[in-house]
């Protein structure tokens, strides 16, 4: 049970070293968060590191797959504060029903150097029911002193004890009957990272159709029990989609790398593993600048005739050649 008033835990005032409980992780390659350290009775500051060799975040053309990364270490460091300075348990439920997040360049994220990143939270309120309770977050990323992503997230703490929650839906995996998205397009090199089938587009209204490839064993995604498909796999699906759906759409997209500049993320049901879930995306018309393309786009999941979540937001586009020159995994990757 999570007490109402959600007292932190006087205790703790500075972590150096982040257990991968803490994160719902079970290994260690998989926790970004390095320390936190409460700076008030909101306000924490997260460090979280670059990684090199991910397996899955590290499997990107630029070397970084930027926007579902730093949506991850933002929800890690959350839960880690909700666990080491709140009185929130390991046994409680703990979903993330929104986040929305906005790039301060036009161009897609590209770190210039490996140095940490800096995570500035302040939980700004708490809304106590009696079921569950709420927790609305304002956060700010940071590297060198550069304020780079901007972002507001929610969490739902459930008064269910996650051990009893039922396991069945994890048994059976829906078998997508459709060939994977070739890699190249949606900028990945490894199969096992695609999470969706070979883009379409629908000849009567143009949006861009696919299902998501939800492979239970994924070294990430599913690393620990999950009894629904995780939000960041869905995140992840609909950027690939988005990213690759667009270049198949318009031929001046191209030797072009992409991401989401900005965006809102909506969950309104869990997607159970074994039903077939389909991504459709709908793009308005491009804006295009010397050194960018932004198109907004909405990103719609469904399952079983009914709506999972939707993405409100707005794709960035920029020459891959100026991609290899300005990222700092550059020299790491080529």
């Amino acid at each position: 049970m999570i007490p109402e008033d959600l007292k932190l835990q006087k205790r703790h005032a500075s972590i150096d070293h982040i257990e991968k409980e803490f994160v719902h992780k079970n290994l260690e390659e998989n926790v970004f968060v390095s320390n936190i350290k409460k700076v008030s009775e909101r306000k924490f500051e997260v460090e979280g590191v670059l990684p090199k060799n991910h397996t899955l975040y590290n499997d990107q053309f630029s070397g970084l797959s930027a926007c579902p990364y730093f949506i991850e270490l933002s929800r890690q460091s959350n839960m880690a504060i909700c666990h080491l300075f709140f009185n929130v348990g390991f046994d409680s439920a703990f979903t993330l029903i929104s986040v929305d997040w906005n790039f301060s360049d036009n161009k897609p994220f590209l770190p210039k150097t490996f140095e940490p990143i800096i995570y500035n939270v302040e939980f700004i309120a708490f809304k106590v029911r009696k079921k569950f309770s709420i927790a609305k977050i304002v956060g700010h990323l940071y590297q060198n002193g550069d304020n780079f992503l901007n972002g507001k997230s929610t969490f739902l703490f459930g008064n269910q004890s996650t051990a009893d929650v039922p396991t069945e839906s994890a048994i059976q995996l829906f078998i997508s009957k459709g060939r994977s998205a070739d890699l190249e397009p949606i900028q990945i090199k490894q199969i096992e990272n695609a999470l969706i089938t070979h883009p379409t587009i629908d000849k009567t209204t143009g949006n861009i159709k696919a299902q998501m490839i939800v492979n239970i064993n994924h070294h990430y995604f599913f690393e620990h029990p999950c009894t629904h498909v995780p939000g960041m796999m869905l995140l992840e699906a609909g950027k690939q989609l988005v990213v690759g759906g667009l270049k198949t759409k318009f031929d001046f997209l191209q030797n072009t790398y992409g991401d989401f500049k900005k965006g809102k993320i909506t969950f309104s049901n869990f997607a159970a593993p074994h039903l077939e879930v389909l991504i459709e995306v709908i793009n308005q018309e491009p804006d295009v600048q010397k050194d960018y393309v932004h198109i907004p786009v909405s990103v719609i999941y469904t399952q079983n005739n009914q709506q999972l979540g939707i993405i409100e937001g707005v794709t960035s586009f920029m020459n891959k050649k100026k991609v290899k020159k300005k990222s700092a995994y550059t020299s790491w990757i080529y």
